[in-house]
């Protein structure tokens, strides 16, 4: 089984991500509030994918992704930031930091494409 990670301070954003991948998907979803929180979910269990904010408390998700990214062993793992700050977004994009880039407000269609996309595994019908 395939695990998400997902990063975001926003607990009704975090419902809703929860409520799109696991009607769609057959995944194990583990949830962090902040970098801080979402880098010792991956020192725990590496995760196969990440959905990442990046305005969050205690640690941005700018911040988690470049500390995230010099880690060797957790280098490989795919991350969709998913961000109203699209300009920094991008540029994390551009700077090879993330694998995707979803404005915040996304369209079910997009999410499951790029999760099937990293994943290789397809949606429920």
């Amino acid at each position: 089984m395939k695990h998400i990670l997902i990063v975001e301070d926003d607990e009704d954003i975090q419902g809703i991500y929860k409520e799109i991948l696991e009607h769609h998907f057959d995944v194990k979803l583990t949830q962090a509030y902040d970098g801080r929180q979402g880098l010792a979910a991956v020192r725990r269990e590496k995760p196969d994918l990440i959905i990442l904010d990046i305005l969050m408390p205690v640690m941005s998700g700018d911040e988690f992704l470049r500390e995230f990214r010099q880690n060797l062993d957790i280098r490989d793992v795919p991350v969709i930031v998913c961000s109203v700050n699209q300009t920094l977004a991008n540029k994390l994009h551009a700077d090879r930091l993330a694998n995707a880039v979803m404005p915040k407000l996304f369209a079910q269609k997009d999410l499951t494409d790029l999760v099937t996309q990293f994943l290789g595994i397809r949606p429920r019908p």
